[in-house]
């Protein structure tokens, strides 16, 4: 089963509390927050900017609906709350992994920026300002999902001694139409391969400019010169050439790194249907454990970092619009709990 997980090469492998408020998350074994924390990372995050909002045309929107029934029909209470929980976990770190995607163009940019900008003695290089911000979101988005990894792996491992026939199946199903969706997206997503085109010239033109970059140097060490050099001025003119020389192949690089951070934010599609897989049949089965038919005892999370959460930890499932802040309480939850 742990293959599960990966079937749509994700690579990782939101919360209505009780109260109403986000720091009932933490109210266990006089654990407390002030809310101010949460609404101050939500605000610091502002993830939605991230996330990709691109409408999947060969997704079912009605295999959510039809899928959760059968289970609703066909499930103790307890397989539907594992269900529910594990679905929970492939959403949240294919979240994760959406919203740190743009990290690595962003960091780029201001590397590059700042870069540029030491050159120039005027330049007071504000974008440094920027560097911490992106640091600081950066550390917390890496505790994320270092929590969000571990307790995935948890549930998998729960799922490995405690499946069900009928869960078993139902993720299976699952899996089958997650990979159907898939295909038939690839096969019809075009903006990507029209990419690659812009791409290959861009990368051609960099190999281009690191070769006559290569050709230089060669010809340095040769005492040869691009341009006419008398003899006892050779040896200072080299390390002329290497300062007048290197930010414009340090620009070439530049554009290759960039245009591979465009065209991998491209292929990051492929994770946005993959989330919208899990969050359309989360949200679903959510609709079946919070109905006033079924037992809330039920509708609760059940994982954490390192397996099972005690009865007195265990707090009211999130809906898809407040995964965000369920995540944050999460992970400040347990950083404080276990510092």
């Amino acid at each position: 089963m742990a293959q599960f997980g990966s079937a749509l090469a994700l690579g990782a492998r939101g919360c209505q509390f009780e109260s109403g408020h986000p720091d009932h998350f933490l109210k266990k074994k006089g654990v407390s927050m002030s809310k101010n924390r949460i609404y101050f990372l939500f605000l610091l995050f502002s993830f939605g900017s991230y996330f990709p909002t691109t409408a999947y045309e060969s997704l079912n929107p009605n295999h959510a609906k039809q899928w959760s029934t059968v289970c609703s029909e066909q499930m103790t209470p307890e397989e539907l709350q594992f269900t529910a929980n594990f679905l929970l976990l492939l959403y949240a770190n294919a979240y994760i992994d959406c919203s740190i995607e743009p990290f690595f163009a962003e960091l780029s940019r201001l590397n590059q920026t700042i870069r540029r900008n030491l050159s120039d003695p005027t330049n007071p290089n504000t974008e440094t300002t920027q560097l911490k911000a992106l640091a600081t979101k950066i550390a917390y988005t890496t505790q994320i999902r270092s929590l969000y990894t571990n307790m995935l792996d948890a549930c998998l491992d729960y799922y490995d001694n405690n499946k069900t026939n009928i869960t078993e199946q139902a993720l299976n199903a699952l899996q089958s139409y997650a990979s159907e969706s898939l295909y038939a997206w690839a096969a019809e997503e075009q903006e990507t391969i029209t990419h690659l085109e812009s791409s290959a010239k861009i990368m051609a033109d960099t190999a281009q400019s690191i070769h006559s970059a290569s050709n230089l140097y060669k010809g340095l060490r040769n005492g040869i010169f691009p341009f006419m050099v008398e003899e006892r001025d050779k040896h200072l003119a080299i390390f002329n050439v290497i300062l007048k020389s290197t930010p414009l192949f340090i620009r070439a690089i530049d554009n290759t790194t960039n245009t591979l951070d465009t065209t991998c934010a491209h292929a990051m599609k492929i994770i946005g249907l993959g989330a919208d897989v899990y969050k359309e049949h989360y949200q679903a089965l959510y609709e079946v454990i919070t109905s006033e038919s079924f037992d809330g005892d039920y509708a609760t999370t059940l994982f954490g970092d390192d397996g099972l959460l005690p009865e007195e930890y265990r707090v009211a499932l999130p809906d898809t619009d407040h995964i965000f802040e369920h995540m944050l309480a999460t992970t400040l939850f347990f950083s404080q709990i276990q510092s």
